[in-house]
């Protein structure tokens, strides 16, 4: 699958609008408390933070070399990352969002510990659709399975053992798909992304 720059800025900013702006709609009720304009502004100040993290993503999606090896050393980096102390913390920050600032404001806040906490899994996600080069459908499925998680570990319902646990069972799962050899294969990473020069 290939993407020009600009072609993947303009995919990973309909991404954060289509996949990260749902994990965001219960803080947003939160804020607006009845008034659409305030929730508007909230989820613009969160989407915009989530689109400008694109000059995070593309790098890292267009030139590492994407193979089984660096697939599986980004799972185990991204399980890993889930079992840090500073996750749960971030995680935590968007559980108790203060109600008194302005929405834009809280919007951008609320943005940055989402960021802070869910964006490797989500770079990771990506580079492993792309590497893979499976079926549009199946890239859908695999994307809101990762908006899902993502949605579970940011709700109350998911306790900070159960997230680490979570980030157990993607290092075991990464170690299991490694040693069967189901990572995609791929000589290089030139047919990933295409840059226009």
């Amino acid at each position: 699958m290939e993407h020009t720059g600009l072609g993947f800025v303009a995919m990973w900013i309909a991404m954060s609008v289509v996949m990260m702006v749902p994990t965001a709609l219960r803080p947003a009720r939160r804020i607006a408390a009845g008034n659409p304009r305030r929730g508007f502004s909230f989820l613009s100040g969160y989407a915009l933070l989530w689109a400008a993290t694109a000059v995070i993503a593309y790098p890292i999606v267009a030139f590492v070399p994407w193979n089984p090896v660096t697939l599986f050393l980004a799972w185990i980096a991204v399980g890993g990352y889930q079992l840090l102390p500073s996750t749960s913390r971030h995680l935590r920050a968007c559980r108790a969002l203060p109600l008194t600032e302005a929405p834009s404001r809280a919007g951008v806040r609320y943005a940055i510990s989402c960021i802070s906490a869910c964006l490797p899994l989500m770079i990771v996600a990506m580079a492993t659709v792309h590497g893979a080069g499976v079926p549009l459908a199946i890239a859908i499925a695999a994307m809101v399975l990762v908006m899902g998680y993502i949605m579970w570990e940011k709700s109350s319902l998911a306790t900070f053992a159960a997230i680490r646990f979570s980030g157990a069972m993607m290092i075991a799962i990464a170690a299991i798909t490694f040693t069967s050899g189901a990572l995609p294969n791929h000589e290089s990473h030139s047919a990933l992304v295409s840059i226009d020069r």
